[in-house]
């Protein structure tokens, strides 16, 4: 009976110390920087299984710039920066720049949602996950690189960053999602690799700087309105396997279609 008392006592106070401890984390202000020296963090972070991922700004504590640690002082233990949270940096108008270390690999939805006066962004090679509208609205951004590492650009992604003047694609995706690139009307060029097999609905929509277009042979789907309102666009689909699945209104107001067969 003295058994079962101590390991329900135990089991009590480990359950009390992990709420208290991720209280506490939220709260944490240190890192480490590049030069292995412990210095103060505008950022918050929270504690997301045996890592830990930036949840945003301490009050009152926004930047221009921002560089995101790979290593932070969480519950008294160095733990490792892998993700940035839903919603972390949203509507951080002000925000310029971003630095994102080796460590993180995923870019949760929203992330960066609205920050229309951030102009560069570097996503290291150890991202495989850009969440949906991790950069909606990012007005500012005039390129961005993707890393072969990127295996999936969740929906809206990228939509209305108006001044993204190209992207390049890696061979990475196979699919490329709903409205991801929507409202990207400076965007000129864009190169899709032999990896990608479908291409969503509105993927492209309203994308009028878009001069031409070459959808290689490995895309098999094409969804509604995908290039709908690409007004300066000359599309070519290569259908030489007789296997493209088409949309409704896909096309709809490009400058021309030319089918591969």
């Amino acid at each position: 009976m003295g058994k079962k008392i101590k390991i329900t006592i135990v089991v009590a106070v480990i359950a009390m110390s992990i709420p208290l401890c991720m209280k506490w984390l939220s709260a944490v202000g240190y890192y480490f920087s590049d030069k292995g020296e412990q210095a103060s963090s505008p950022l918050e972070f929270s504690l997301k299984g045996t890592t830990v991922e930036v949840v945003g700004f301490k009050k009152g504590q926004n930047k221009e710039t921002v560089i995101i640690p790979e290593k932070a002082i969480c519950c008294g233990y160095l733990c490792t920066v892998t993700s940035i949270g839903r919603g972390a940096f949203s509507g951080c108008s002000g925000m310029t720049s971003v630095k994102i270390p080796l460590s993180v690999t995923e870019i949760g939805d929203y992330a960066f949602y609205r920050c229309s006066g951030l102009t560069s962004v570097e996503i290291p090679s150890s991202v495989t996950e850009i969440g949906r509208g991790a950069f909606f609205g990012c007005s500012g951004l005039t390129s961005v690189e993707i890393p072969s590492s990127v295996k999936k650009i969740w929906h809206e992604a990228f939509y209305g960053c108006s001044g993204l003047t190209s992207v390049e694609i890696p061979s990475s995706v196979k699919k490329i999602s709903y409205r991801v690139f929507e409202g990207c009307i400076g965007l000129t060029s864009m190169e899709m690799p032999l990896s990608v097999t479908e291409i969503d609905c509105r993927a492209f929509y309203g994308c009028v700087g878009l001069t031409s277009v070459e959808i290689p042979s490995s895309v098999t789907e094409i969804g509604d309105e995908t290039f709908k309102n690409c007004y300066n666009l000359n599309i070519v689909i290569d259908n030489t396997k007789n296997n493209v699945k088409v949309g409704e209104r896909t096309f709809e107001r490009c400058k021309s279609v030319k089918w591969k067969k």
